[in-house]
């Protein structure tokens, strides 16, 4: 470390920012500063399945921001047409629910129509999800001081408070949502995804929805949970997922009994949690 390089550095430090908010980028990209190291190479902090992480999340920024909104549509919908043609465990989980509770065949017009606007719902909600979170404004919210005044008996309860949700609609603005309502820390648990890559990535994600995840592979998973509820925190929850060992309190869902997690109540009841649904 010489006076020179700080001197380098600082300057730099006040350029780039200043560069990426003369061009419309600095809210769109994640915390930036300069670095000035000894090397004249480009470095890439983690693995390489980080840096696709990165990389395909920049794109799909990219086709948020930039693409007309019927070009994107007529996007989604191809790649959904597309992606539903691979075979995966939650495509042939989505058929066997089709035929449960419905009756119907996977190969049934309404079922492969189903199968087709539920993929392409997805895909939008994500895309919607980001340009809410780097462009905020860009989805209107409705309703949010009605649904204050209803939850406010729970905001009020002595120990933290916990919301449950479903992958029913975009959760994951359920979440932002949720945090600027109560005003608390808010945390959320989640389930690592296969692709290491994709963990930072959503990492960082929530973090700037002010989101704390609590990923539950974590051996300290329970004990942050009721670190975080002792401290009177929000916590979030989603309530569709199979309970850990398929056990849990058994309620009728869709006309079949079906075991959910038993984990929100116990945690309501040993902190006096406050209880509340957004979806």
């Amino acid at each position: 470390v010489t006076p020179e390089r700080v001197r380098v550095a600082r300057a730099c430090a006040t350029i780039f920012p200043t560069a990426l908010k003369e061009r419309g980028y600095y809210d769109r990209v994640s915390p930036a500063f300069a670095v000035l190291g000894n090397d004249r190479a480009v470095g890439v902090r983690g693995t390489i399945e980080q840096f696709a992480g990165w990389l395909a999340y920049g794109l799909i920024q990219l086709l948020t921001f930039y693409t007309p909104r019927p070009l994107l549509e007529g996007i989604v919908h191809a790649l959904a047409s597309v992606i539903r043609l691979f075979p995966s465990k939650e495509r042939a989980r989505l058929r066997i629910n089709l035929r449960k509770i419905h009756n119907l065949p996977h190969t049934s017009v309404f079922a492969r129509m189903f199968e087709q606007q539920l993929v392409a719902s997805q895909i939008f909600m994500v895309l919607e999800t980001i340009s809410e979170v780097h462009r905020p404004g860009s989805v209107e919210i409705v309703g949010l001081d009605d649904y204050m005044r209803a939850i406010q008996p729970a905001i009020d309860a002595p120990g933290g408070l916990l919301f449950v949700t479903a992958h029913l609609g975009s959760w994951e603005l359920c979440a932002m949502a949720a945090t600027k309502i109560c005003k608390l820390p808010m945390h959320v648990l989640a389930k690592p995804p296969k692709q290491r890559g994709a963990t930072a990535v959503i990492d960082a994600f929530r973090r700037r929805m002010q989101v704390n995840v609590f990923w539950t592979d974590r051996k300290t998973l329970l004990r942050d949970m009721m670190a975080a509820a002792k401290k009177g925190e929000a916590i979030g929850f989603v309530m569709d997922q199979k309970p850990e060992g398929r056990i849990g309190h058994e309620v009728p869902f869709f006309g079949l009994t079906t075991p959910f997690g038993n984990g929100p109540a116990l945690l309501a009841a040993r902190f006096h949690c406050g209880v509340a649904s957004i979806f």
